[in-house]
């Protein structure tokens, strides 16, 4: 089982981006570290990056998700990938599976709330997300 923290300042920073590209759609690289814990692991989103071509480009023959990671310099930190949703889907397309980077998924759907931020594994099944408050996650 997995289960995946990011705190409140860095999801609000994702969704503020969202919010700016919207209707284009930003893809981002999400980064943090992973624990094993009894029941599982948890990974804890700590920071991002936006890839080559993070962004959808409306007329270009490229979209969010056309970037190799081959690209990217090997980064052990890379947890997977945080995509933004214009068209308000809450669930990821067979498209989002078959073309995300690292094993975790979260979706930022429109109209960009906290609470709508869903995570996804590698087969598409829910991944436990918290965000942390932002007095827990500052230290």
């Amino acid at each position: 089982m997995i289960s995946v923290s990011i705190d409140e300042e860095l999801a609000e920073e994702l969704l503020e981006t969202a919010r700016v590209a919207h209707p284009k759609a930003v893809t981002f690289l999400v980064r943090g570290k992973r624990e094993r814990e009894e029941r599982g692991r948890r990974l804890t989103v700590e920071d991002y990056l936006l890839p080559p071509v993070g962004w959808h480009m409306q007329y270009g023959p490229w979209y969010a998700t056309d970037f190799s990671p081959f690209l990217l310099h090997a980064d052990a930190r890379l947890l997977g990938e945080a995509r933004s949703k214009p068209d308000g889907e809450m669930a990821p397309s067979a498209e989002d599976l078959s073309r995300f980077t690292g094993g975790l998924l979260i979706l930022l759907p429109s109209p960009y709330k906290l609470q709508d931020i869903h995570a996804y594994d590698s087969e598409g099944k829910p991944v436990a997300l918290t965000i942390l408050p932002r007095s827990r996650s500052r230290r």
